[in-house]
């Protein structure tokens, strides 16, 4: 497996039960994801990193009612930077608008923008390219 030593922690933010059932079954398989936490908004994410979970990867949905991904990356962006160390951020949307892509980029905290729902390959490249 890619990380032999390294435990990944996942936070998956979306409100599509399909996209999160899909995304949990992808990340089951691998071995080096040991923890994965869900939420259903921004709100509700960094309600949980504010509990003092970090996770390594966020995969972030851009369209959720109550607070959507820019705003989260808007209140994450303030975070102190130790809280932030080590997280990678992927935007991930079924939008076609180049204009969302720009938003999501305009954060430093964005590591990608991709299509949803991820697949396996996707999904091997984020943990190759990032951990």
């Amino acid at each position: 497996m890619i990380l032999s030593n390294r435990e990944i922690r996942v936070l998956l933010v979306d409100d599509s039960e399909a996209t999160n059932y899909i995304h949990r079954v992808l990340l089951k398989d691998i071995d080096t994801v040991k923890d994965i936490q869900l939420a259903l908004n921004g709100e509700e994410a960094l309600k949980i990193i504010d509990k003092g979970s970090r996770p390594n990867l966020i995969l972030l949905d851009i369209n959720m009612p109550v607070m959507d991904g820019i705003q989260f990356l808007e209140s994450y962006s303030k975070l102190d930077e130790e809280t932030k160390k080590g997280t990678v951020v992927i935007m991930l949307t079924t939008s076609l608008l180049e204009s969302d892509r720009k938003k999501a980029f305009s954060y430093r905290e964005v590591n990608d923008f991709m299509n949803k729902p991820l697949t396996e390959d996707s999904l091997q490249s984020i943990l190759s390219r990032f951990f």
